[in-house]
Formats: structure tokens, C-alpha cells, sequence
């Protein structure tokens, strides 16, 4: 991220415009160690922000304050049934039991949980439901997030147990909405 910064702020020098960019990080090991790498006040031809993403809750921990690191990422912002919905799509699809979406959500609202990620929780409740098999499919893998990612988008618009779901999380988890809203307005 600190070399793609470097080159937009390159290409920009003369514009009459400076180009705003912000910077979306998980609040992972990863995130956290590029997060201090990138120093906002060295840019001078394009305005960068810089911030983590919250779970859908709108929290945003601050790893000092607690004794265990959170691995708050951006599955994490995704309203806790439409997650399990993905997910169960694809464990049907192997033929694997099938995660209680209301027990996702409950769980994932507990202080201890939520700091570990959704996705370690989604994984302990796969792995209670398939004590067989569980180990053959990993939600934590690049592959199953880009499978639950493109079963999401391949999924009709009109579907109505997925605008349901949508809807109860807007009412329920408004600061999805709220966040989504603040960065698409450049809002800081």
C-alpha cells in the first residue's frame, strides 16, 4: 500500500485537483503493521486517509487497550447472517451441515468472539456441526472468501431471503450503513 500511495502521488504532481484516497485496513497483524507505514503528512499532490474497518457494529478495536491482539477483518463488517447464508450455500454444496445463522450472530456478539473475527467462530461452529469433516473446508482460506464472495454476487437481486437478511441487518446493525455512507461521502 505505501508503494501504490508513492506512485499516485507521483503521477499527480500539476493537477489542479489533488485525488483523495483512503485507505481501508483490516484490523489484523497485517493491517496493523502497514498502518504506522504510511505517514499521511508526506503527500502533498493527493489527500490520503487512512483507517480500519470496523465489524458491523462500528467498532473499531484498539489493540493496545486489550491483552489479545483482535483479528477484526473485513468479513467482519458483513451483517452475521448473510455471511452464514454464503457460507451455508457452500457447505451445501459439499454436502456438509449447515451452520445456524441465529447462532452465528449470537455468538459473534460476545466481547471474546468478537475480538477473535467471525471468521474463527464460523470455522469453530462448521467444524461442531461436520466433527467428520469439518477439516476439509477452511473459511479462513482465500478460496472459500473469493466462493462465498462470488456465490454473493451471483445471487439474483430479486432474491427474497437475501433482502430479508439485508434488510433485518440495516435495522438491527445501522452502522453498516452509516460507514458505508461516511466513506463514500470522503467524510474523515
Amino acid at each position: 500500500m505505501p508503494k501504490m500511495l508513492d506512485y499516485f502521488e507521483s503521477i499527480s504532481t500539476n493537477q489542479s485537483i489533488k485525488p483523495k484516497i483512503l485507505v481501508l485496513l483490516d484490523n489484523d497483524s497485517k493491517g496493523r503493521e502497514i498502518y504506522p507505514k504510511i505517514t499521511l503528512s508526506k503527500f502533498t499532490n493527493i489527500v490520503v486517509s487512512k483507517m480500519y474497518t470496523p465489524n458491523f457494529l462500528g467498532e473499531t478495536p484498539e489493540y493496545q487497550r486489550i491483552s489479545n491482539t483482535p483479528n477484526i477483518e473485513i468479513e467482519d463488517f458483513i451483517y452475521p447472517k448473510l455471511l452464514a447464508y454464503c457460507a451455508n450455500d457452500l457447505l451445501a454444496r459439499r454436502t456438509f451441515t449447515s451452520i445456524a445463522p441465529n447462532e452465528l450472530e449470537s455468538k459473534i456478539l460476545t466481547n471474546a468472539r468478537k475480538e477473535k473475527g467471525i471468521l474463527a467462530l464460523l470455522e469453530s461452529l462448521k467444524d461442531d456441526c461436520n466433527p467428520s469433516n469439518g477439516n476439509e473446508i477452511s473459511f479462513a482460506s482465500e478460496s472459500v472468501k473469493s466462493g462465498m464472495a462470488r456465490f454473493f454476487r451471483s445471487v439474483n437481486q430479486a432474491n427474497s431471503e437475501i433482502l430479508s437478511i439485508i434488510n433485518d441487518g440495516r435495522e438491527r446493525f445501522p452502522e453498516v450503513e452509516k460507514f458505508i455512507r461516511r466513506i463514500t461521502s470522503f467524510e474523515s
